[in-house]
């Protein structure tokens, strides 16, 4: 029950903004979004890579990718019809994100790991199995190291956070070998997630009931569950899903093409030896 609660308060705290699918940047702005951008650029302060306003850093040449990547951002807040105050909290939440060294403790050995092996950059999601959101999104980052833009640059382990058998099964199916052909199956299921379409998963993933079963229900399940959501907690993790992208919290939206920014600037990071 307690990951079903967590997933629903994160539907409710998340402005409706914060998760839409694949909403891209646009290309132009009318006059009005122009002056409240340019109005919000010029107190917006970049210490990291030009420590000045945004707006300076920007005629800088070259202009530094972290500069560049909030202007983005910035211009698809504006687009999106946000208040200029809202836009500056959620600008320093992203910053914060994208330039902070604070650095969880996670264990990364109890789940499997999608994409390049050899990928610098570690994204790290403490999710649901009920969680629709934690769904999608660990869909897309998913797509994203396997076959698209982060492949090879990033790769992707979730945990589970909350008690339950959804989550517990997600430990059964990564025993069985079968951990991201199971959750990628869960998140392209439709309606909701019950111990009945649980087992109909693991079946046409030609599992074996019987095992699944019993992992899923073992004390060593609720165990490495129980564990995942401690470690969860000790970073102040509450809701699902809630990311960590080179270990450091992610802390603003959770569009995944902004995450999937993020792993990008954490990767151009590591490349320059930041």
């Amino acid at each position: 029950m307690a990951s079903v609660c967590a997933c629903a308060v994160a539907l409710c705290v998340w402005p409706a903004h914060a998760f839409e699918q694949k909403t891209a940047v646009p290309d132009t702005l009318n006059a009005e979004q122009l002056h409240q951008l340019d109005s919000i650029e010029n107190v917006f302060v970049v210490q990291q890579c030009c420590n000045g306003e945004l707006a300076a850093c920007l005629k800088k040449y070259p202009t530094c990718t972290l500069a560049g990547r909030l202007h983005s951002f910035f211009k698809w807040l504006v687009a999106r019809k946000i208040p200029s105050a809202t836009i500056t909290q959620e600008a320093g939440r992203r910053y914060e994100s994208l330039t902070s060294m604070r650095k969880g403790v996670i264990d990364t050995t109890l789940f499997p790991i999608a994409g390049d092996k050899r990928a610098p950059v570690l994204i790290i999601g403490y999710v649901s199995a009920v969680c629709p959101i934690c769904h999608f999104v660990t869909h897309e980052l998913y797509d994203a190291v396997t076959v698209g833009v982060l492949a090879g640059k990033a790769r992707l382990m979730i945990k589970p956070l909350g008690n339950g058998f959804a989550n517990r099964s997600l430990v059964a199916a990564g025993g069985m070998g079968r951990f991201w052909d199971f959750f990628i199956s869960l998140a392209k299921s439709k309606g909701r997630v019950s111990e009945g379409l649980i087992y109909a998963i693991a079946d046409s993933l030609n599992m074996s009931h019987a095992a699944f079963k019993q992992r899923a229900n073992s004390p060593e399940a609720d165990s490495i569950v129980a564990r995942s959501t401690a470690e969860a907690a000790a970073s102040g993790v509450t809701l699902t899903p809630t990311y960590f992208v080179d270990r450091v919290r992610y802390q603003s939206y959770k569009d995944p093409m902004w995450l999937i920014d993020a792993a990008e600037y954490r990767y151009e990071a590591a490349k320059k030896g930041k």
